[in-house]
């Protein structure tokens, strides 16, 4: 019998096949001690033999025809013994955690403490394991759904929100540029060293008096007519997206090619055929409060779902494996900087330009990961207790929503998520559509969560 290691003990399985003994260490790490048999080890040696003379090599014999201890003297009885435990292992831990009842998150670390020929094997694995959650409370927190009423004031920025949509540019010829006007320029811009005949112009459509442009652009170029041409020099802001030249003076030659004004359409019946193709004005103003007031309501039923799922979160209790939150971690970092790259940015520069140290970044993703792998836990957690699972006809009815939402090859999909992946987030949309209505007052349907989801 194997000594009981301090700490919690699950038991042996009966026979001399396979003997656990498990020691639960801090943050959801635990150590099992396994024995193996020696008639196991004997013929896991026996197979080992086999497989290392079968393609041994050995001068003035063909392939795997070599005796053993031949093979043995070119190659070192440590050859056999690493191949019986190649083959010994991973079936030994399989069965051992099987036994145990714990459930990995990470390659274990192992260590062999007996193994010979013929006799019994013992080792250890050190792994982080899924943790046990104590939930608190999860039902029955009474939440009131109330969306906030949508306003004239709100209904009336949308509708001017769609007419600047569908405003025209219409060309004003020879006036001079005034304030809120686009002009179209072909402009070459240099450090104040520089030639300005040595650059390629360029061209851009520009509003007068529009937060984007540059210092002093607004006031250099209101009054200019089409075919005039004007100089000024602007001082950059002192900002890294402007190279070398930030906060530096340049020299600009701006040339007038056309002079437009952007006319919005009227607020009438034809705009309203012509914007949402309704019959009158009342129509399309009462569709815009309609949809305000069911974004309103999304954002209502989000917000009372954050505070459930932060409540539940928070109450319940877990001791967080170092290998998920570590994983989760690198996901994070390695998922801001794709993003980073597509900007055509690095970490550092965005570190720098958000003025945030390296150190408080490396702590705020630590509690992000923390956070994260706390929740996921926590909501498998409910989703065991409460039954939840995904039929394989959901699987299946989620991959036609899916195929028909890219419009994908429905084999290149499933390649790119396994129905285990599908199965998961399934699980996870059920368990909170659960909770919502375990907690919520004021839910009319089923269709609402996958709304606010």
């Amino acid at each position: 019998m194997l000594p009981r290691p301090a700490g919690e003990y699950n038991g042996e399985r009966s026979g001399d096949i396979l003997r656990v003994a498990l020691e639960r260490l801090e943050r959801s790490r635990v150590r099992l001690e396994v024995d193996v048999a020696a008639e196991d080890v004997q013929q896991a040696w026996e197979d080992a033999v086999r497989q290392v003379v079968g393609r041994a090599t050995i001068p003035g014999f063909r392939r795997g025809k070599a005796p053993r201890g031949l093979v043995e003297r070119h190659l070192g009885r440590d050859v056999f013994r690493q191949e019986a435990l190649d083959l010994l292992l991973p079936d030994a831990y399989a069965r051992a955690l099987g036994q145990s009842q714990v459930e990995p998150v990470e390659v274990p670390a192992m260590e062999v403490l007996e193994f010979r020929e013929g006799e019994a094997l013992r080792f250890t694995a050190t792994v982080d394991v899924r943790p046990e959650v104590e939930l608190g409370e999860y039902r029955g927190f009474g939440l009131e759904l109330k969306p906030p009423e949508v306003t004239g004031e709100q209904v009336e920025r949308e509708l001017e929100f769609i007419r600047e949509a569908h405003a025209q540019l219409e060309d004003r010829g020879e006036e001079p540029l005034r304030a809120n006007w686009f002009v179209h320029i072909g402009y070459r811009a240099v450090t104040a060293e520089g030639s300005l005949d040595s650059v390629a112009e360029q061209d851009r459509l520009l509003e007068l008096g529009s937060p984007g442009l540059l210092p002093g652009m607004s006031d250099a170029l209101e009054g200019a007519r089409r075919g005039e041409t004007r100089e000024f020099s602007l001082t950059l802001p002192d900002d890294e997206g402007y190279g070398p030249a930030a906060g530096r003076e340049v020299r600009v030659r701006a040339t007038i090619k056309a002079v437009k004004e952007k006319v919005l359409p009227a607020l009438d019946d034809g705009f309203a055929r012509t914007a949402a193709g309704l019959d009158s004005l009342e129509e399309l103003t009462a569709m815009v409060k309609n949809r305000l007031a069911a974004i309103a309501r999304m954002k209502a039923i989000a917000g009372v779902r954050e505070s459930i799922l932060s409540r539940i979160v928070e109450e319940a209790r877990v001791e967080l494996p170092e290998a998920m939150v570590s994983r989760r971690e690198a996901s994070m970092k390695a998922d801001l900087e794709e993003d980073l790259s597509r900007r055509g940015l690095d970490l550092d520069t965005y570190l720098k330009a958000a003025n945030i140290e390296p150190s408080q970044f490396e702590a705020d993703v630590r509690v992000g990961a923390e956070q994260g792998v706390k929740r996921d836990l926590v909501m498998d957690a409910v989703a065991r207790a409460e039954g939840v699972v995904a039929a394989d006809e959901e699987i299946e009815a989620e991959y036609a929503r899916l195929e028909e939402q890219h419009r994908g090859p429905a084999r290149t999909l499933r390649e790119q998520i396994p129905p285990e992946a599908v199965g998961r987030a399934l699980v996870r949309r059920k368990t909170i559509d659960l909770l919502l209505k375990a907690n919520t007052i004021g839910l009319e349907s089923a269709g609402e969560l996958e709304a606010g989801s």
